[in-house]
């Protein structure tokens, strides 16, 4: 009977123990728990930051881009431009290397179809 109780007891510490590590372990994966929503949440936080800032980067590259093109977007890209360009690079390499020949300057609109 001694052997019995003697069992009995270390039986019941040994299941105190197991008590014990069963709440400190779920205290612990309840701490887990709310420190992985707290990383969620920040993780989620900083792709929308890095979203915000992509966005307004992108708009800004736009808003260069538009503000460095417009004054060559009327100049450079009409035909008048086109043909005083090339006529004046013609009417140069006439005059300097072949003296003799002499061009003659169409109007600006001749090569426009």
């Amino acid at each position: 009977m001694l052997f019995l109780s003697f069992q009995n007891k270390i039986l019941n510490k040994e299941l105190e123990q197991c008590h014990d590590n069963l709440s400190k372990s779920s205290k612990a994966e309840v701490e887990a728990n709310k420190k992985t929503e707290e990383l969620k949440n920040q993780l989620q936080k900083a792709e929308w930051d890095i979203s915000d800032i992509s966005s307004l980067k992108n708009a800004r590259i736009l808003e260069l881009e538009a503000q460095v093109l417009k004054p060559f977007s009327s100049v450079f890209f009409s035909p008048e431009a086109r043909y005083h360009l090339v006529s004046n690079n013609i009417y140069f390499v006439v005059d300097c290397f072949h003296p003799n020949l002499k061009a003659t300057r169409l109007p600006w609109n001749f090569f426009v179809q």
